[in-house]
């Protein structure tokens, strides 16, 4: 599981570094293009691979949720220990795009839907709607 926001911020990146390769080079803003997704993501929950679909649609009974923000070192030994499996060696690296110099601005309205479209998970995870989300993912 991860933070919405953190999440959101990350997928924007990618796929702004993706189109950014491509022939079509993308200059929409992060909330023109949030609000476009979401409301794809409304209709289709399976829009851009799942990736901004709220994580109470995957819990269920026997289901254990690690947050995304433990690590990828610490999840994949707690999954090792659940499989009674030696965990890998190494691990396969991960696209980084915090680093990317992409502008996320996060204001009041966009923070205020993502809010509103994750609600279960703050509320079914217990998170504070205050303490996540910074706008600044890692």
């Amino acid at each position: 599981m991860r933070n919405p926001y953190d999440r959101i911020e990350s997928e924007f990146r990618i796929r702004a570094v993706i189109a950014g390769k491509s022939f079509w080079k993308t200059s929409r803003t992060f909330t023109l293009c949030l609000e476009q997704n979401l409301a794809a993501a409304e209709k289709n929950p399976f829009h851009l691979d799942n990736h901004l679909r709220p994580h109470w649609e995957f819990h269920g009974s026997g289901v254990t949720v690690m947050p995304f923000e433990l690590g990828s070192s610490e999840i994949t030994a707690r999954i090792a220990a659940l499989l009674e499996v030696e965990p890998p060696r190494e691990l396969p690296s991960m696209h980084e795009t915090a680093s990317s110099r992409i502008e996320v601005e996060w204001d009041l309205a966009v923070r205020l839907r993502v809010q509103d479209f994750h609600r279960m998970d703050f509320e079914l995870f217990q998170s504070s709607l205050t303490a996540l989300g910074t706008g600044n993912s890692s």
